[in-house]
């Protein structure tokens, strides 16, 4: 399952690409729950026209792995086994820009220690490892 939406926070971080190409790129791993259920930080894919073969290999190429790209200028993808996984990441994913924006805001740089990530990131593929349930929703 994939859902796409544009929340405010996660348009503002992906939309400033081009004018902070170092600061706005990519939503990192505020959030320890972040690497854990997408993988690691939610990259940016580059600016395509809507409804092309282009925006859609822009996406795919950027996701990898992970569980979630930002489109340029277009809002976020996330994707699940499930329809409730895939929001549930979703909403994940606009809490981690809120806490970047925010935390940006207030002058802080940090996120989530080298430890946290290669933890974070043996409990994502144990995730990715383990059966899927069904969608009951």
């Amino acid at each position: 399952m994939d859902v796409i939406t544009s929340t405010l926070s996660c348009v503002a971080i992906q939309s400033t690409r081009q004018y902070a190409p170092v600061a706005g790129l990519d939503i990192p791993p505020v959030l320890d729950e972040l690497v854990v259920l997408t993988g690691g930080p939610i990259r940016v894919a580059d600016y395509a026209l809507p409804e092309t073969q282009e925006l859609g290999r822009n996406a795919m190429t950027t996701l990898r792995f992970r569980q979630g790209v930002l489109l340029q200028n277009h809002g976020l993808i996330t994707v699940g086994r499930t329809l409730q996984e895939t929001q549930e990441i979703n909403e994940l994913v606009e809490r981690a820009a809120q806490v970047f924006v925010l935390s940006r805001i207030l002058g802080s740089g940090d996120v989530t220690s080298g430890r946290g990530h290669r933890i974070g990131g043996k409990l994502f593929q144990r995730l990715q490892d383990s059966p899927s349930t069904p969608d009951t929703a």
